[in-house]
């Protein structure tokens, strides 16, 4: 499983769950749901980012992600109680960069590159040119 796909996963699935306890639960309980929330999408942000491989769109999505996160945590601590929808907006936001992402990866997975019949999808191509250009370089 690549970093590019956890990440964007997990963080659809937290900027959803956001969604959910902000109409479903009190204040107070999605205020501690949207810190953990925002300090899980910094996180899977900051780990992704540091990944190689990872191409312009999703270093520039992991800023974002990180930047979105990080407002979830000053939201949910330091503004008062109209907060709520400014933390469902940005719950809503990381689901959006989530679902973009998976969607964008998917796409160029799809696309691939095709040798004789048989197709090689980005990832691996990667990969495969990682090697050899590690077998080439004469160590």
């Amino acid at each position: 499983m690549s970093a590019r796909f956890l990440t964007n996963f997990v963080v659809l699935l937290v900027g959803a769950g956001i969604v959910v306890v902000g109409f479903a639960f009190s204040l107070a309980t999605l205020d501690w749901a949207a810190v953990g929330a925002g300090a899980v999408a910094v996180v899977a942000a900051l780990a992704n980012f540091a990944a190689r491989h990872q191409g312009v769109y999703q270093r520039t999505a992991d800023l974002a992600i990180g930047a979105v996160g990080a407002w979830l945590i000053v939201a949910a601590r330091v503004l008062d109680d109209h907060s709520r929808w400014l933390e469902l907006s940005a719950g809503l936001a990381l689901a959006a960069l989530g679902a973009i992402g998976l969607i964008v990866r998917e796409v160029r997975l799809h696309r691939g590159l095709w040798l004789g019949e048989i197709q090689i999808g980005a990832d691996r191509f990667a990969r495969i040119a990682a090697v050899q250009r590690s077998d080439g370089d004469g160590r």
